[in-house]
């Protein structure tokens, strides 16, 4: 009896010392699981900075979309009801002039330049419009329900915006010219295709199928642009796990070329996946790339940032988070909570040097310190 406890002790130990040919890391299924009334929005900005020879331009632009989960059918999908909420435009010069429009507080059309001016125009039209997409478990958008009399409603409104856009404007040939590029751009932005690339891209980030940490996945995407074309092509990586959260790698590249300008800008980021929704409870990326101005020599620097959220996926659990530089180094660093950021906050520039510290007190800025 004895003899046999201790071989079956033995036997045990070799189990659980020695390792087992062909074991493989935890898979994990990275789906929406999303339940009918679960309400949730998005928001995302991304900044973007022009270094000319002469002057200097930040431009930041900002989205906020709602969400509101009607029903599950027996395959899976998700019925999810979509709107674009608010957006909001800033810009700021090397002279310290900022111009900042709010569509949630509109200042009026009167203090935007005429470039600008287009821009919301093809902007405002879609806010507290609603439709219906269907969401595989995935993130694809399998199919979009009520688009075409939102895109109805859109263009009445915005034809009411384009009229007092061109009020002031006497000179027939050029409205011709702005009324035609409007054009263009509205059938980018108010078409169905676009409502559905839209939506489709707010959940890109999930893989096709389970994967492990060190695993990747990429997709590309075609990006809308007047006078011409564009591309992003985007990889990710998951790099850890814990019980509440999945932290993927990203890296995109986005290229563009139109009548005025070529530009490539290729970036690096984190995203942090709540395991139970499925949804990106925090994303941030940093691009460094070039633009070509036609026609005007030379070659410029751009700068992008981006930072997005959903905002019902925030847990009770803090955890840090870290924005790579292009070059791998980090860029910006701290402390979540809630969803918010929270404690102290750091920036360095692209040589490791600390630019800034930063406290937060529950997503709000209350201390900053400047090297």
């Amino acid at each position: 009896m004895k003899t046999y406890s201790r071989l079956t002790l033995a036997l045990l130990l070799l189990i659980l010392v020695v390792p087992q040919v062909g074991a493989s890391q935890s898979l994990f299924n990275i789906r929406l699981n999303l339940q009918p009334g679960d309400n949730f929005t998005s928001s995302s900005r991304i900044t973007t900075s022009l270094t000319l020879t002469d002057t200097s331009l930040d431009q930041t632009m900002g989205f906020t979309t709602s969400y509101k989960v009607v029903g599950v059918e027996n395959s899976g999908d998700i019925k999810i009801q979509y709107a674009s909420e608010a957006f909001v435009y800033r810009k700021s010069d090397h002279l310290g002039n900022v111009f900042e429009y709010n569509s949630k507080q509109p200042i009026g059309l009167e203090h935007l330049e005429l470039t600008e001016k287009i821009m919301v125009a093809s902007m405002l039209p879609m806010l507290g419009k609603t439709c219906t997409i269907i969401l595989s478990p995935e993130g694809k958008v399998l199919r979009a329900e009520g688009v075409k009399d939102m895109l109805r409603e859109a263009q009445v409104e915005g034809a009411k915006i384009v009229a007092e856009i061109f009020k002031g404007i006497e000179n027939t040939a050029v409205k011709s010219i702005l009324l035609e590029r409007l054009k263009k751009v509205n059938e980018q932005m108010l078409s169905e295709e676009s409502v559905k690339r839209t939506a489709g891209q707010t959940f890109n980030y999930l893989p096709p199928k389970a994967v492990q940490i060190g695993d990747s996945w990429s997709k590309d995407f075609a990006i809308p642009v007047y006078g011409g074309s564009g591309q992003t092509d985007v990889s990710w990586t998951l790099i850890s796990a814990t019980p509440n959260f999945l932290t993927l790698k990203i890296y995109s590249k986005s290229s563009t070329n139109n009548h005025t300008s070529a530009m490539q800008v290729p970036s690096y980021g984190i995203i942090i996946v709540d395991r139970k929704s499925g949804l990106a409870v925090r994303h941030a990326s940093v691009g460094v790339g070039e633009i070509t101005f036609k026609g005007r020599p030379g070659v410029t620097t751009i700068r992008a940032d981006g930072q997005g959220t959903f905002s019902n996926s925030c847990h009770l659990k803090a955890y840090d988070f870290i924005v790579p530089h292009p070059d791998g180094s980090k860029y910006q660093g701290g402390s979540f909570l809630n969803g918010v950021r929270n404690g102290l906050w750091t920036e360095w520039d692209e040589n490791g040097n600390k630019t800034k510290e930063i406290q937060y007190k529950d997503g709000k800025e209350i201390s900053r310190k400047e090297f």
